[in-house]
């Protein structure tokens, strides 16, 4: 299953053709302009969404930049364009450098200071959970077409610092825990991007 291309498809039928509006919720790397579900809607849809990044550190000059961000209120949501966001090259975000600003992305969402920011790691049942990792194995793997496609890369850990993580529960419709074996079943099933 391509995620990308199955968020853009819902989008386009049950939103964007009947001219609905939709608050998407996914990681930024679905989300960008410039690749992602949004890139792919965008070409029969242009100009539709305004895509929104979270503030999560600076890569490089982070206290000296989220200086620039102290008297900013908590939560804060700024567009990219027009402002000093804009300027900063794009290894700023923990991205290759080379382009100014956040690739792709239009509205920069402050939520505080990286170190008051909270992380919650990944679950040790998901860590520990083999067709999870054999998911993430083969989505990261060289070999896997869908790997460039998808825009999955390997970070360096120092690239996105403190980056934030968090675990989901599956819920079916009556609303109790999916159980582990359709939660396997599930994951097996369907592809990371």
């Amino acid at each position: 299953m391509d995620r990308d291309a199955n968020i853009a498809a819902v989008m386009e039928t049950q939103v964007l053709s009947r001219h609905r509006k939709a608050l998407m919720l996914f990681g930024w790397d679905h989300m960008l302009h410039t690749g992602g579900a949004v890139a792919i809607y965008e070409q029969r849809y242009p100009g539709v969404t305004f895509t929104i990044v979270n503030h999560e550190g600076f890569a490089k000059d982070n206290d000296e930049l989220e200086q620039r961000m102290a008297s900013w209120p908590v939560p804060a949501l700024t567009a990219i364009s027009g402002t000093w966001l804009a300027d900063l090259d794009s290894s700023y975000f923990g991205l290759p450098p080379g382009q100014k600003g956040f690739p792709g992305a239009d509205g920069y969402l402050y939520l505080g200071p990286r170190d008051f920011l909270l992380q919650q790691p990944i679950s040790s049942k998901t860590v520990l959970d083999k067709p999870i990792q054999q998911n993430f194995s083969n989505a990261l793997s060289p070999s896997n077409p869908r790997r460039a496609a998808c825009g999955i890369q390997r970070r360096s850990s120092s690239a996105r610092p403190n980056r934030a993580y968090s675990s989901t529960t599956l819920i079916n419709s009556s609303n109790s825990p999916v159980t582990r074996r359709k939660r396997r079943a599930l994951t097996a099933k369907h592809s990371l991007c």
